[in-house]
């Protein structure tokens, strides 16, 4: 190998080496000048203490002509994943004499301001999305849900939350937001 052929080679090397490292000033640069707060918003926090496993007492309306509730309970547990940037929920209990099983998602989307909540359970077998926000300690989320070919609104609330108990009302609306009809009312009390 000639001295100039080995020359030209090590040049090439170090400047192929050292492209990274440019590269790498280049990112740390632009990251702390053009991305925005990523992680787990502080908000987050509020729901912390749903971290567990919780019993439910729930009384549910089984239609909207019923004049009497339902009493049904359940198990439900939180976990926060990803980082803490979201709340999982799983629940299981009875519904109409049939187990039921239930999956949820909740977090603070930092782009609207506002609480997300997503559900699916083994008895709709469908994903409803819910978005609301937290005002005088009570968070309200609402959606659109379908029945039988029936569109309509979905309001769920928790409040009077304590560390170890809260309480949790689900209401639906078939005339667009103007009225509500109480379907479901839960009361959750933590396990020690």
């Amino acid at each position: 190998m000639s001295k100039r052929f080995a020359l030209m080679f090590f040049l090439a090397a170090l400047f192929l080496c050292s492209m990274p490292v440019l590269a790498q000033e280049k990112t740390e640069a632009a990251t702390t000048e053009e991305i925005p707060p990523v992680g787990p918003p502080p908000q987050m926090k509020e729901i912390a203490y749903l971290i567990g496993v919780w019993d439910v007492d729930m009384k549910m309306r089984m239609s909207d002509t019923a004049t009497t509730f339902t009493d049904t309970k359940g198990v439900c547990r939180y976990d926060s994943i990803l980082d803490g940037s979201v709340m999982e929920m799983t629940y299981e209990g009875q519904f109409m004499g049939m187990n039921f099983k239930g999956f949820g998602l909740q977090c603070f989307n930092r782009e609207t301001g506002k609480w997300q909540s997503v559900w699916s359970d083994n008895i709709s077998s469908c994903v409803s999305l819910y978005e609301g926000e937290k005002k005088d300690g009570i968070l309200t989320l609402t959606g659109v849900d379908r029945y039988q070919g029936m569109e309509f609104l979905t309001r769920i609330s928790t409040f009077n939350e304590t560390p170890t108990r809260f309480e949790w009302k689900m209401e639906h609306s078939m005339d667009g937001g103007k009225t509500y009809l109480l379907s479901a009312t839960a009361v959750y009390t933590k396990r020690n």
